[in-house]
């Protein structure tokens, strides 16, 4: 008799626990995959060359600076130093008798200090993206599939909300210049090239639409996965 009761407290201790460990995870899923996909949507829209490249040919506002790059090669320039761990910019053109810095020091100073920044904010995203993997198949192996699928949907609301707070930051323009000054930016010249290119409304704007758009695609696509996951297995029973 006591055995029994013994072995029925241990059992009911086992459900608890796991009870416990399924609200903890459908926790971290509903706030760490909002962190994934906004760092992944940032990553997007300041590390692709492609991304730049359009933002040049649409604002042209290369055109209004002293840099003769052509659109493709600066932007192959800036996607080449945010995706380099370097202690220099190395934005430079080439003269053929000398090679000239496009920026000043000191916008070249804001360019590492952002970088640093935003590979700052990319570690938080990779260390949230392992803890959300263990959670997953924690979750898929012991039979969570129902809690991590209406977790996920519910991250997707803290994914709506924190989009939209990027985007009044990046569309409101005293916000915007208030934010660079998180990278040291309010003393920069908004007539220098660093300020014609990026330090600018059309740029705010353009991060605000393109880091949308990015943001719904990933979460999308983050939604076909763990419903693909989840998703029960109907078995269909031939009958004679």
């Amino acid at each position: 008799m006591r055995n029994l009761m013994l072995e029925n407290y241990r059992k009911v201790k086992v459900k608890e626990g796991k009870k416990s460990l399924y609200r903890l995870f459908q926790t971290t899923t509903i706030l760490l995959m909002p962190i994934i996909i906004i760092t992944l949507s940032l990553n997007l829209v300041f590390r692709s060359e492609e991304v730049f490249s359009y933002y040049l040919n649409e604002s042209e506002n290369l055109y209004n600076t002293n840099i003769t790059l052509s659109n493709a090669e600066m932007s192959a320039k800036m996607g080449d130093f945010f995706l380099s761990f370097s202690d220099d910019v190395n934005i430079n053109i080439d003269n053929g008798y000398s090679v000239d810095p496009v920026f000043n020091d000191k916008e070249e100073q804001f360019l590492l200090d952002f970088r640093d920044k935003l590979n700052f904010i990319t570690l938080i995203g990779l260390g949230a993206l392992v803890v959300e993997v263990i959670a997953y198949l924690y979750m898929i192996k012991r039979r969570g599939k129902e809690q991590l699928f209406l977790a996920y949907q519910l991250s997707m609301f803290v994914t709506g909300i924190i989009t939209i707070a990027l985007d009044i930051l990046m569309f409101v323009s005293s916000l915007y210049k208030k934010s660079l000054g998180f990278v040291s930016a309010a003393h920069l010249s908004k007539k220098a090239n660093l300020g014609i290119l990026i330090l600018n409304d059309d740029y705010s704007h353009f991060i605000g639409y393109t880091q949308t758009i990015f943001t719904v695609i990933l979460a999308l696509a983050f939604l076909y996965i763990t419903y693909k996951l989840t998703r029960r297995k109907v078995l269909f029973v031939k009958q004679y």
